[in-house]
């Protein structure tokens, strides 16, 4: 077997270890002196050993106050969701990631029926993180340094069920900085650690009060927001003590306001027409044969009759109406719904954060930290539809004793009802975070910590929808005109709104509380250095509860389950060569060596991770690192019922046979945790003829294995070989049943190329200029996820099922004395096909969209007036200069909702007051 470069050095530099090792003398250990502040559980995401240089930290993106405050963005996942390493294309399948579009959940291989039809609202107000183009499940979000509790909701555009962290339960408006690792860390972080972890930096150290506060507007219309935050500080001896208080409010996006998704009939553009296909006034079929005395336009007896507009529905005769053909009644007439359609709903946020830090001696400190949040959000639809009669329809029956049935006969009823409340789902999200512990120093060099931490997410989500059965009988007894327009007649049926209405709800709280302690400092010298160590362990449980007034199948109507996990842990930094001892070619040598073990109730996994830095000179360090990952299957993916139901399949040992059969369909406890190895190489550059200039660049290489999966009935059966246990035959050869439970089967290769580039000047004549740009580039992307399909390949991104071959940002900030001016650029790549389109058509090219951002800033030294309010800062920013509007995407809002904003140009004014 020949290997891989990048796997040959990591043997390499294993087998090395013993003999660097071997060079440790008799060197002082370092101390820490008794005012050195005291450590949070990790120094930087991705690892608990603050190395004593910066040559040997991870790769780790930071966003710090300075980009937030720059950036426009005013939520969370907003801000995240810039960077080029995430990605969260709605029909990847396992790569999904929630994003609170309407249309999130329904633009995925499994449920893509979005032509002519009225899609449901799935699964809007939350929103999370995707890295590496591995989704939300393997993208684990930490808070301070620890985990929240995954969303009451399970992914709906998962076919497993999949958890994930829900950012919108986090305040912008109360995150000091983000760090990304785009890279597995399951040895330091454990389980979903598999495609990177975000850590949230909540804000805490702050000495003094500030006001901030903002609006963001678009020229378009819609989508008005407002957010302000309050912080305050004091210390105080040896308490300190901080508080926060934030708010945010965004109105809907009508897709009315937007020319590209105003009018739903794409085929001018080259799509299709997505138009509900039934509208209003109504049209009606007959129950039985055709309609006495009335002919389409060939001259046969109608099958339909369309409802004559301009009338109330009184005194018609079957003369007043027009007949027409056809084996159904849908598009006969049609319905654009895109003045009720939300693109963006409607939300409100309030958040609360307080914190304080009791410094017991200069060894010890107690800390307590509470966060609560509270996120709204609502989003409407289009207005209900009914198909009367036929495959899929409702029984809508008008009978022909009806005074108002001019016909004689029973009829059906398909339209559009205008007159009822566009659907709506009205999600709401509170979060409630408390960690209380002590740190200190023993010994003068080791640091401790030991915390408790509590963590609950209640969700409500209230879907308004038709209650069918009402209206079937409201239809019956003629409380309900389908006879007349409501549109230039109306209202007609407004006193039936409540009784034709019914609420979907959904119910839940998520919650974990844990313990962890850990121990880190320096063990004994080498001549490069100190050798680090740093150990721990930890224990939470895991509650989950969810109610439904309606569940889909195979979900129970209530159910409550529970996960205990606990994990130790340890990590090692070896410093082989240092400037003390350096070698020809040798500047810098050192490794880091980190393992994990984790039990999660019948899971069990342990994960080691390497990481080796080199530095040949002082311009070049060369790193490389090897890490494996794991992701338990959530509960949300083990909590379904096992359902049984009949059809029909081709037996391939009975040549081909077609017979019906049982199959089972549902969650499987028996299933295992997912499991990933990353190997990831590379440089950086800081060529020292050019000062503040640093250029970096690694190749990251994924296996994601051991994918849960549900797998058709078909494939299992056209490879029972594979699947014995799957498929169960009776003593005559023929099968019974097939096990389509949830199953560990499936994996997705990725390799892509991260490059970023850091230049920092400073003149006394120009100021400060710094330059950031990072960008990825997709090498390759394969789903494996079936075994007639042994690896669909996504050369150059060319499928929005995989990561774009090219996503950038880059940001120029510039900083003159009290002026300050950052110019942000965002590129993302085309694609040779959509699959966010229908099932039927996903061949649409979209092209690729580059906008920018320019805001300018001015701080008030000297205060606003006579002097108060020192440091003030007023931001003015333009949002998409250009006014670049969404590629054209065959779907229903006219582009993709998971990949590209609706906004167009925007303003934003913020204003930042201390006082």
């Amino acid at each position: 077997m020949t290997l891989s470069p990048i796997k040959l050095l990591f043997r390499v530099g294993v087998a090395s270890f013993v003999t660097f090792a071997a060079l440790a003398q008799n060197q002082p250990v370092a101390t820490l002196s008794s005012g050195e502040n005291m450590l949070d559980p990790f120094p930087v995401v991705g690892t608990r050993l603050a190395a004593p240089d910066d040559v040997a930290k991870p790769h780790v993106v930071v966003l710090d106050e300075t980009f937030i405050e720059r950036s426009g963005a005013t939520d969370l996942a907003q801000l995240i969701n810039l960077l080029p390493q995430t990605y969260g294309g709605s029909a990847s399948e396992f790569g999904t990631v929630p994003n609170g579009a309407p249309s999130y959940g329904t633009a995925t291989s499994l449920f893509n029926f979005t032509t002519g039809s009225a899609v449901p609202l799935r699964q809007t107000g939350v929103s999370s993180v995707g890295l590496s183009g591995l989704g939300a499940g393997g993208t684990l979000v930490l808070v301070d340094g620890r985990r929240l509790p995954l969303a009451t909701q399970e992914d709906t555009a998962s076919s497993t069920g999949a958890g994930f962290y829900d950012l919108s339960s986090i305040p912008l408006g109360m995150v000091e900085r983000v760090e990304v690792l785009a890279n597995g860390a399951s040895a330091v972080h454990g389980s979903d650690a598999v495609g990177g972890v975000i850590n949230v930096i909540l804000r805490r150290h702050y000495t003094g009060s500030e006001l901030t506060s903002g609006i963001r507007g678009t020229f378009d219309g819609g989508a008005f927001e407002r957010h302000a935050t309050l912080s305050t500080g004091m210390t105080r001896d040896r308490l300190s003590l901080f508080f926060s208080a934030t708010a945010r409010s965004q109105n809907a996006l009508k897709a009315a306001q937007r020319t590209f998704s105003a009018n739903q009939d794409l085929t001018a553009r080259g799509g299709r027409d997505h138009r509900l296909v039934v509208g209003s006034p109504a049209v009606l079929s007959a129950s039985v044969g055709g309609f006495d005395g009335i002919t389409d336009s060939d001259g046969t007896p109608a099958r339909y009759v369309l409802v004559p507009t301009n009338q109330n529905g009184d005194g018609l005769t079957p003369h007043d109406f027009t007949g027409a053909g056809g084996f159904t009644g849908a598009g006969l007439r049609y319905y654009d719904s895109a003045a009720t359609k939300d693109l963006i709903g409607s939300s409100e946020q309030l958040g609360l954060r307080g914190s304080a830090t009791f410094t017991v001696n200069p060894h010890l400190q107690a800390f307590a930290q509470l966060s609560w949040s509270d996120h709204s959000s609502e989003t409407t639809n289009e207005p209900p539809a009914i198909s009367g009669g036929g495959f899929g329809g409702a029984q809508s029956l008008i009978p022909a004793t009806l005074s108002r049935n001019p016909f004689g006969q029973d009829v059906f009823f398909t339209g559009v009802v205008v007159e009822a409340p566009p659907r709506t789902q009205t999600v709401g999200v509170q979060l409630t975070t408390l960690t209380t512990g002590l740190r200190g120093i023993a010994d003068d060099r080791w640091q401790w910590d030991v915390a408790a931490t509590y963590s609950r997410e209640h969700f409500d989500s209230r879907t308004l929808e038709l209650d069918e059965d009402a209206f079937v009988t409201a239809l019956a007894d003629g409380s309900y005109n389908a006879f007349g327009d409501p549109l230039t007649h109306g209202p007609l049926n407004t006193h039936l709104n409540e009784v034709l209405m019914k609420t979907s709800r959904i119910v839940g709280v998520s919650q974990v509380a844990g313990l962890d302690a850990s121990l880190r400092g320096p063990v004994f010298p080498l001549p490069a250095g100190d050798i680090l160590f740093a150990a721990g362990a930890e224990t939470a449980r895991a509650q989950r509860e969810r109610a439904s007034t309606d569940p889909v199948i195979g979900q129970p109507a209530e159910i409550a389950s529970t996960r205990t996990s606990s994990a130790a842990f340890a990590e090692i930094y070896l410093p082989w060569v240092s400037e003390d001892n350096a070698l020809p070619f040798i500047r810098h040598l050192s490794a880091r060596i980190a393992a994990r073990h984790e039990r999660t109730d019948a899971f069990s996994e342990t994960s080691p991770s390497l990481g080796l830095h080199w530095q040949p000179g002082p311009d070049i360090t060369v790193f490389a690192h090897y890490a494996e990952g794991f992701r338990a299957p959530a509960l949300t993916e083990l909590e379904d019922i096992v359902s049984s139901s009949t059809l029909t399949i081709s037996d391939p040992q009975k040549g081909g046979t077609r017979y019906a059969v049982t199959r089972l369909r549902g969650g499987n406890t028996h299933v295992s945790a997912e499991t990933s190895q990353t190997y990831q190489f590379g440089l950086t550059l800081n060529p020292r003829t050019v000062s503040g200039l640093q250029l970096h660049f690694h190749t990251d290489e994924v296996y994601y294995r051991n994918k849960l999966n549900v797998l058709p009935e078909q494939v299992l059966v056209n490879h029972e070989s594979r699947f014995p246990d799957r498929i169960i035959r009776d003593a005559s050869g023929r099968i019974t049943t097939i096990d389509a439970t949830t199953i560990n089967f499936g994996e997705i290769y990725t390799r892509n190329l991260d490059l970023g580039l850091s230049y920092d000047f400073t003149s006394d004549r120009l100021g400060r200029i710094t330059l950031q740009a990072d960008a990825v580039r997709q090498l390759d992307y394969r789903i494996a996820d079936r075994p007639d399909r042994p690896g669909d390949e996504t050369p150059d991104g060319s499928d929005t099922v995989s990561p774009p071959s090219w996503r950038g940002l880059a940001r120029l900030l510039w900083n003159r004395g009290s002026w300050d001016i950052t110019v942000l650029a965002s590129y993302l790549a085309d694609y040779e096909s959509n699959g966010s389109g229908p099932f039927l058509d996903q061949s649409t090219t979209t092209p690729s969209i580059t906008t920018v951002d320019l805001r300018i800033g001015y701080t008030f030294r000297q205060g606003l007036w006579h002097g108060r309010a020192r440091d003030a800062r007023l931001q003015l920013g333009i949002g998409n200069v250009a006014d670049r509007q969404p590629p054209f995407a065959n779907t229903p809002y006219g582009y993709n909702q998971s990949l590209h904003s609706p906004l167009g140009r925007t303003y934003d004014v913020t204003l930042r007051l201390p006082f």
